[in-house]
C-alpha cells in the first residue's frame, strides 16, 4: 500500500520562444506533489490575451510531441522517481498558439524490508531493518505491527525486538516513511519454535544401591536431540548425557538432580527434582503397662529418614501379629514375653529389634450399689478381687464431680439421673483395672397443690384442690386417690405422691371458711310526701343500697331517702373478708298534705329567694294558692301552684309590704293561711 501526500508546487516555465509579445496569451499549469507510482494531476492555469482558449495539449515524455493528453486537466503516472519536463500547448479561437515546459519532481518510495531469526518460545525476537530508498530520498521513520492488527503501533526505529506469547508462526508488518512523506509497507513471517518438556523418574533405592535415572520429554514440533544431567549441584549440565543413566550416591539423603532436554532447533528446557537415597531405618520401641488383661501400649520409636514405614509386630504370646504403628495388646496370663518389631521403609530398606517384657497380674474391679431416691445416700459395696496381685488402693468417680478413695464409700447425689460410677483398683505392681456401673438416683415426685380459687372464702363457697402426679400415685388426707378434690369446709388438706421406686413427696394447703356478716338495716319507718327519712345499717364494713331511687348516696352506711312513694330498700354489707349479707327497710310515704310556707321572699332577680315558695305544694297538683293585699283584694291566684310567683300583679312589681295567703287542696280539709312579706 502506498500513501500519497499532495503538495501543490509551481515550476518555472521554460521559454521556447525567443520573445513574447506584449499582451500575448500565457501557457501555464500546476501539478500535484506525488510519490513514485502515483498519478500526477496536472491543471492548466493558462490565460488568453484575447479570445478564448479552445485546446490544451500535453507532452509528458518530453519528446516534443503534444500528444500525451488533452484538456484543461490531465493525469499521468511517471515510470520512476526523478525530475521530468512536462509541456503544455494552448490554442485560442483566434488561432493563437502558445506552449511552455515546466519541471515536475516525482519523489522516491522506500523499499521496506526486514529480517528476523528463529527463536525459542519465551525469548524476544530481534528484528533487523533492510529497507532502501533511491537517492536523494531518506527514510525518516519506522513503525512495526507485531500483533497483525493492521495498526503500526507496536514499535519504532530501524531495529526492534518483541517477545511473542508462545510458539508459532507470526505475521509481522514494517512501515517505513521517507522524508518526503512517501510510505512503504512490507510483511514477513516470523517463527517462534516451541520449547520441549523435561521430566525424569528414578528408582527408589537404599543407601549403597545404584539409582536408575530415566529422562523423557516432548516437543510440539521438531524433535529432542539431547539429554544433559546435572548431578553434583554445581548448576552445570555436564555430569552425564543420555535418556537413561545410572548413578551411585555416596550418602543417604535428598539430592537435587537437574535434566536439560534440547530440540533440533536449539530450544531447551530444564527441570529439577529431588532424588531420595533412603537410609537404613532405625527400629526401636517402648511400652507402658505390663499387666494381665490390661492393654499394653507400645510406642514406636522407629524412623526411616525418608519415605514411609510399615511394621510387623509379634507379641510373643500367640501367633497374633499387628501392622499398627503404635499397637495395643492384652496378655491373658502373667510371665515374660519376647516382643519383636520388624520395620520396612517405602524404599524397601528394613531392620529388626526385639525386647523381653514381664507381664504382672491385674486385680478385677467390681462393686454393687442400690438405686435410691433423690436426697438419699447411695452406699457402694466394693467386691474387687486381687486376681493374683496385691491390691494397694481404690479410686471412685461418682460421675457428678464427686470422688473418693475409700473402700466402701457413701455418696449423696443432689440431682436425679443415671450416673455411670467408675471404680479403679490399683495393685502394688502398678496394675490397674477399671469397672463402670450405672447407678440410678430417682427423682422424687413433686407434690404441688394448685387451688382453683382462693383458699379463704365465705360460707357457701368451695375450692378445688389439684395435683399433677405424673407417673406417681395420689393419696389425700380425706382418703381420696383422685388428682383433684373439692372442699367447702375449713381445715388443712394434705396430699401424698408416691411412685414405683418408693420415692414420695407431700404438700399441704390450709382452707379457711368465714361466717357471713349480720347486716341490720333498722326498723321500717314512714314520712309525709316531700319529707326525708334517715336510713342506717350496721354489721359490715362496706355497704351498697338498692334501689338507688330517691337516695342521696348508695355506698354509705347512713344515706338519706326522699321518696315520693312507698319503697323498700335493701342494704347489702361486705365485711373485711369479702363476705356478703343484706337486710331490708321499708319507708312508707303518706300523702297527708303537709305543706310548709315561708313568710318572706325578696324578688330582686339576684337568684336567691326570688319566688314565694310553698314546700311540697308541687306534690299536690290540685292545690289553689291565693294572695291578698291588706285591703283584702287578691293580687295573685294559681291552681296547681309551682312556686313561681315573683311578687308582681298584672306585670307590675308590688310594693314591699306584708300580704296574706290562703292555700286549699282538693282531697283534704286543711287550709293553710298566713302572712307573706315582700322585701326587695
Amino acid at each position: 500500500m502506498i500513501r500519497h501526500y499532495f503538495i501543490r508546487i509551481f515550476a518555472t516555465a521554460l521559454l521556447l520562444c525567443p520573445f513574447i509579445k506584449a499582451n500575448a496569451s500565457t501557457a501555464s499549469f500546476t501539478s500535484t506533489y506525488v510519490c513514485e507510482g502515483s498519478n500526477t494531476l496536472f491543471q492548466s492555469t493558462s490565460t488568453a490575451s484575447s479570445g478564448t482558449i479552445t485546446q490544451w495539449l500535453w507532452d509528458f515524455d518530453y519528446d516534443g510531441q503534444f500528444d500525451d493528453g488533452s484538456g484543461q486537466s490531465a493525469n499521468y503516472v511517471f515510470p520512476a522517481s526523478g525530475s521530468y519536463l512536462v509541456g503544455l500547448r494552448i490554442t485560442t479561437d483566434l488561432n493563437e498558439t502558445v506552449q511552455t515546459y515546466l519541471n515536475v519532481v516525482i519523489n522516491p518510495v522506500a523499499v521496506a524490508s526486514f529480517t528476523a531469526p528463529e527463536v525459542c518460545a519465551g525469548s524476544a525476537t530481534p528484528f533487523t531493518d533492510n529497507s532502501t530508498i533511491a537517492s536523494p530520498g531518506v527514510i525518516a521513520a519506522y513503525a512495526w505491527d507485531f500483533d497483525n492488527d493492521g495498526n503500526y503501533d507496536n514499535g519504532t526505529g530501524a531495529s526492534a525486538s518483541y517477545q511473542f506469547a508462545g510458539a508459532g508462526t507470526y505475521t509481522v508488518g514494517l512501515q517505513v516513511t521517507s522524508d518526503s512523506g512517501c510510505v512503504s509497507v512490507t510483511h514477513g513471517s516470523v517463527i517462534v519454535n516451541p520449547n520441549p518438556t523435561a521430566n525424569f523418574s528414578f528408582t527408589e533405592v537404599c543407601l549403597g544401591d545404584s539409582t536408575h535415572l530415566t529422562g523423557s520429554g516432548t516437543v510440539s514440533s521438531g524433535s529432542i536431540v539431547s539429554y544433559a544431567w546435572e548431578l553434583n549441584g554445581d548448576g552445570q549440565y555436564n555430569d552425564a548425557s543420555g535418556a537413561s543413566i545410572y548413578n551411585e550416591f555416596i550418602n543417604a539423603g535428598n539430592y537435587q538432580v537437574g535434566l536439560r532436554t534440547t530440540t533440533n532447533k536449539g530450544c531447551s528446557t530444564d527441570t529439577v527434582g529431588l532424588v531420595v537415597i533412603a537410609p537404613i531405618p532405625y527400629i526401636n520401641y517402648s511400652f507402658e503397662g505390663a499387666c494381665t488383661n490390661t492393654p499394653v501400649s507400645f510406642t514406636n520409636l522407629s524412623f526411616s529418614g525418608v519415605g514411609t514405614m510399615s511394621y510387623t509386630w509379634n507379641f510373643g504370646d500367640t501367633t497374633a501379629t499387628s501392622s499398627d504403628v503404635n499397637p495395643v495388646h492384652s496378655y491373658a496370663s502373667p510371665g515374660q514375653r519376647t516382643v519383636t518389631l520388624i520395620g520396612i521403609s517405602s524404599y524397601g530398606c528394613t531392620d529388626t529389634t526385639e525386647q523381653t517384657i514381664t507381664i504382672n497380674g491385674t486385680p478385677i474391679s467390681d462393686f454393687t450399689a442400690d438405686d435410691v431416691c433423690l436426697w438419699e445416700e447411695t452406699e457402694f459395696n466394693n467386691s474387687a478381687k486381687p486376681n493374683g496381685s496385691v491390691i494397694e488402693s481404690y479410686y471412685w468417680n461418682f460421675d457428678d464431680g464427686g470422688e473418693s478413695v475409700e473402700t466402701n464409700p457413701v455418696h449423696l447425689y443432689t440431682q436425679p439421673g443415671t450416673y455411670t460410677v467408675m471404680l479403679v483398683t490399683y495393685s502394688t505392681q502398678g496394675c490397674i483395672d477399671t469397672v463402670e456401673v450405672d447407678v440410678n438416683v430417682w427423682a422424687n415426685p413433686v407434690a404441688n397443690i394448685v387451688a382453683s380459687s382462693p383458699t379463704e372464702f365465705c360460707i357457701g363457697g368451695s375450692v378445688t384442690l389439684s395435683v399433677d402426679p405424673g407417673n406417681a400415685n395420689v393419696l389425700w388426707s380425706n382418703a381420696s386417690d383422685q388428682n383433684s378434690i373439692t372442699v367447702d369446709a375449713g381445715g388443712s388438706y394434705n396430699v401424698l405422691l408416691y411412685d414405683e421406686h418408693g420415692c414420695k413427696d407431700r404438700d399441704t394447703v390450709v382452707v379457711t371458711v368465714y361466717q357471713l356478716p349480720t347486716v341490720v338495716a333498722g326498723p321500717d319507718t314512714s314520712i309525709s310526701a316531700g319529707f326525708s327519712a334517715q336510713l342506717w345499717a350496721t354489721g359490715a364494713q362496706d355497704y351498697v343500697w338498692s334501689p338507688a331511687d330517691y337516695l342521696d348516696n348508695t355506698v354509705i352506711a347512713e344515706p338519706t331517702a326522699t321518696p315520693l312513694q312507698t319503697i323498700t330498700y335493701t342494704a347489702t354489707g361486705t365485711d373485711v373478708h369479702g363476705c356478703v349479707n343484706s337486710d331490708e327497710v321499708t319507708v312508707t310515704v303518706n300523702y297527708d298534705y303537709t305543706l310548709v310556707t315561708y313568710n318572706l321572699f325578696s324578688p330582686n332577680s339576684d337568684g336567691v329567694n326570688d319566688f314565694f315558695e310553698v314546700m311540697n305544694v308541687q306534690l299536690y297538683p290540685d292545690c289553689e294558692v291565693v294572695v291578698y293585699n291588706r285591703l283584702g283584694s287578691p293580687v295573685f291566684s294559681s291552681m296547681g301552684y309551682q312556686n313561681n310567683w315573683d311578687g308582681t300583679f298584672n306585670g307590675e312589681q308590688l310594693p314591699d309590704a306584708t300580704y296574706y295567703y290562703v292555700i286549699k287542696c282538693t282531697g283534704t280539709e286543711k287550709i293553710y293561711t298566713g302572712p307573706i312579706s315582700i322585701l326587695r
